[in-house]
């Protein structure tokens, strides 16, 4: 059976990382704005168990949004215990570990040809949302990915980014030092 496009089974994927991203939306707002002003503004709300929101950001489901919430929102150390177990077991859990075991042993997804391409599913695309999920170059996988992706990211013209004339992209430059100081390169 299909829904949409896609198989039942990619769009039941889809809506477990809906979810993801609402936490992580919901984390960054909270952050941001502060939680009160951010839960009371629009559709998000309804996605959230009612009066138990720090609760639901904490659950070990998705140890990404755990590490980022003891760290950013709360701001655990991250020598304290609860962020450093959360944070190790980034690599292994939920969508990080779904990501990682989707790349090729060369360091890339996909395709080995440019890195950002096919748009949304190839290297570039993943390291970024590792990179948001609180991964980092400690993660050998991680590492090895990084490295691929500059060496096959810059462009003959200077720059780097898409294959378009030979160009650099603002965005891909703005999108790859984000991810990579995030890394902790």
């Amino acid at each position: 059976m299909r829904c949409g496009y896609w198989e039942d089974e990619v769009c039941e994927k889809i809506a477990t990382h809906q979810v993801i991203v609402i936490r992580t939306a919901l984390l960054r707002g909270a952050v941001e704005e502060g939680l009160e002003k951010f839960m009371s503004a629009g559709s998000v709300r309804a996605a959230v168990p009612r009066g138990k929101v720090l609760d639901w950001l904490l659950e070990p489901d998705q140890l990404s949004v755990r590490y980022l919430t003891l760290n950013r929102f709360l701001g655990k150390s991250e020598t304290d215990s609860d962020v450093r177990d959360a944070k190790a077991r980034i690599p292994s859990a939920a969508w990080a570990a779904q990501i990682l075991g989707r790349r090729d042993p060369g360091g890339w997804w996909v395709r080995d040809r440019h890195p950002s391409y096919p748009k949304y599913i190839s290297t570039n695309w993943n390291l970024l949302a590792l990179s948001d999920l609180g991964a980092t170059r400690g993660i050998p996988k991680v590492r090895a990915s990084c490295e691929y992706w500059m060496d096959k990211s810059p462009l003959k013209g200077g720059g780097v980014g898409g294959m378009s004339n030979g160009h650099g992209h603002h965005c891909y430059t703005g999108n790859m030092a984000r991810a990579l100081i995030r890394f902790g390169y």
